[in-house]
């Protein structure tokens, strides 16, 4: 690249991290990318294991780096799939990767364990969710025998939470 019109003075001052893990592992941002790669051996490229086995790959790669845990409780909160969240959270709840949980997921983690308050306790649910939640369950059976304008009743108010979400969309 050196060679080219465009990138030559890219690539000049780029030489010094060729075959240099210390020069790369210390700069601001090659050194954070690198950090995130994958350490197993699969190819990653080719999706061969499947998203979340990659999304899986890069978390314990980099616990630090949030964003693959995030797009992974992300992708079961839109499915719907609850178990696999739980298990998710219940895997790395409390580690690295997962220190504290995002709004959403302290939505889901309700959901999932409506029944068990004391779970919501385990989890760390704010006392301002856990009553968010008591009067979102409150205004669902108020307007149970209306369940046509129901999503309309609620929109306004909880719209922007999981617990519409799951009911409605």
């Amino acid at each position: 690249m050196e060679n080219t019109r465009f990138y030559h003075e890219w690539a000049a001052g780029h030489r010094h991290f060729l075959y240099n893990d210390k020069a790369v592992a210390a700069d601001p941002v090659l050194g954070r990318l690198k950090a995130s790669l994958p350490q197993s051996e699969d190819n990653h490229l080719s999706l061969v294991g499947g998203l979340f086995v990659d999304l899986k790959d890069l978390i314990a790669s980099n616990p630090a780096n949030r964003t693959p845990l995030e797009y992974l409780g992300a992708f079961y909160l839109l499915n719907k799939n609850l178990p696999a969240f739980g298990e998710m959270v219940d895997r790395y709840w409390g580690t690295e990767a997962l220190p504290v949980l995002l709004a959403s997921f302290q939505e889901a983690i309700i959901i999932l364990n409506e029944k068990d308050p004391e779970a919501w306790r385990n989890y760390r649910i704010p006392e301002t969710t856990v009553r968010r939640f008591a009067e979102y369950k409150k205004q669902v059976l108020a307007h149970a025998g209306n369940q046509a304008a129901l999503p309309g009743l609620l929109r306004n108010s909880y719209g922007n939470t999981y617990w519409y979400y799951f009911m409605f969309k």
